[in-house]
């Protein structure tokens, strides 16, 4: 008898979970790199770091991309105002043929009255 889909399943996410490994000092997980010198200790923490910006120091920044990511939006936006254009004559298409169906049952029902 062979393995069943789930077992199957479960066997490989269990072989997939990453193993994490904390190290911890004095019962609290430590939160950056650190490093002693003598009795100092010397933190890393990014975060509060000036060179956290996405842009290093020293790297120049052109725009390019920048250009292409607003060019790209840009193109999406006059895509979506089509798209809502199109559906607002949709919309107003479908709100004449109710229109019309209306007129309609209001003569038949005229007639049906004149008839009876």
């Amino acid at each position: 008898m062979g393995t069943t889909k789930n077992e199957e399943a479960v066997t490989w996410a269990e072989k997939a979970k990453p193993e994490s490994v904390s190290f911890s000092r004095g019962g609290r997980v430590a939160g950056g790199e650190s490093e002693s010198v003598g009795n100092q200790q010397k933190r890393d923490n990014r975060a509060y770091r000036s060179e956290s910006s996405i842009f290093g120091s020293g790297t120049a920044v052109t725009g390019g991309v920048l250009d292409n990511l607003i060019e790209e939006y840009c193109d999406q936006v006059e895509l979506k105002e089509n798209e809502i254009q199109r559906l607002n004559d949709e919309v107003n298409r479908l709100k004449s043929r109710v229109q019309e169906f209306r007129v309609l049952r209001g003569e038949l029902q005229k007639q049906f009255q004149e008839a009876s």
